[in-house]
């Protein structure tokens, strides 16, 4: 996945997954996510900014405030997210650098990267929030393992 979705795209639906997956309606701290996800909070938090412009994210703001939903996760798909971060790939972009290439006028990756495109956008469209699997466990990068002991010489 790293080589297609860029960072931001990838932070996006790992963000949108983890919040997926926590208790129904439950209001989330941008810090919460973050420790969650183990994104940067400073990032993720413009991520979540351009979730709520695009309206799959709803922010209250006080007390018992933060980042829901705004639909159920079964109605978000990942290509709602990934537009919402503006990380979804152009359609006609040729990956060969010539701009736009055609059927009639074919770089030499035509076939393969429409191939590609086409499997990529089917997965985005059908794949929504709500198909992730449940709450995420925490983050195995996290865990601490004791220090070893020094071996004597």
């Amino acid at each position: 996945m790293h080589a297609i979705l860029s960072q931001t795209a990838e932070y996006g639906l790992r963000a949108m997954v983890w919040i997926a997956g926590q208790p129904l309606g439950e209001p989330l701290l941008a810090r919460d996510v973050s420790a969650g996800t183990g994104i940067p909070v400073e990032y993720l938090s413009k991520i979540l900014r351009r979730l709520v412009l695009a309206g799959v994210l709803e922010s209250r703001k006080g007390r018992g405030g933060g980042f829901t939903l705004s639909r159920p996760a079964e109605k978000i798909s990942f290509r709602n997210v990934l537009e919402s971060v503006n990380a979804y790939p152009v359609e006609d972009r040729c990956a060969f650098g010539w701009g736009v290439c055609s059927r009639s006028r074919p770089c030499p990756l035509h076939s393969s990267w429409v191939a590609i495109g086409s499997a990529f956008q089917k997965w985005a469209a059908e794949t929504h929030l709500g198909d992730s699997g449940g709450r995420p466990s925490p983050r195995a990068t996290k865990r601490r393992t004791a220090p070893r002991a020094r071996r004597k010489r």
